[in-house]
């Protein structure tokens, strides 16, 4: 293997081991709780999500109602609560300098995404590139190829007027909020949006 795919394979393997971690750690923790708190979890994911918390807020806005399969089964309304906060919470964490929130944008706005972000946001070329334009200028040096590859690619399925906009939004954004580090330190390859750190 190349250096930056031994790279990318050890962050797998640490991301799977974290993930094992924290499993663990959720099993102890749950232990003995009630229903009532169980059907509590989307709810207050959510209430916390809002507030900010930064874990909370790439949780939900990745699984939202479908952080608790069965509760969604039998809260509908869920779903709208959801549709209604997407919005200020990509709103908050772009201006929070969110890695998290740019790395879970741009994998929902890309061609034949899946998921529920990705459902509610709906099929977008402009914002893909721009969010992907924006991870770009954040990326550690062993993906900036990869991405560079990729960037090209979306550019080629905007106008130049967009082109332009997309490139001053991005620039503007990543100097006026991301200016703590790099945006694959917390989004490396296999990164659980509901990995929440309990230590």
């Amino acid at each position: 293997m190349k250096p930056d795919q031994l790279e990318e394979y050890r962050a797998q393997l640490d991301a799977v081991e974290s993930n094992k971690r924290n499993m663990q750690r959720l099993h102890n923790l749950c232990d003995g709780a009630s229903n009532a708190m169980l059907e509590s979890l989307v709810p207050n994911l959510q209430r916390a999500a809002r507030l900010g918390e930064e874990h909370a807020r790439a949780c939900y806005l990745s699984r939202g109602p479908n952080y608790d399969a069965s509760g969604f089964v039998n809260h509908p309304e869920w779903l709208a609560a959801y549709r209604g906060s997407v919005s200020s919470m990509i709103d908050s964490g772009i201006a929070a300098g969110d890695w998290k929130v740019v790395d879970l944008l741009r994998n929902a706005y890309q061609p034949d995404a899946q998921g529920l972000l990705s459902g509610v946001l709906g099929a977008d070329p402009y914002q893909y590139y721009r969010y992907l334009k924006l991870y770009r200028l954040g990326a550690e040096p062993h993906l900036v190829e990869k991405l560079n590859k990729q960037v090209v690619a979306a550019a080629a399925q905007l106008i130049p007027d967009q082109l332009a906009e997309a490139d001053a939004w991005a620039e503007t954004t990543f100097h006026t909020n991301f200016n703590a580090g790099n945006s694959t330190e917390s989004t490396v390859a296999g990164w659980d949006p509901c990995g929440f750190p309990y230590e």
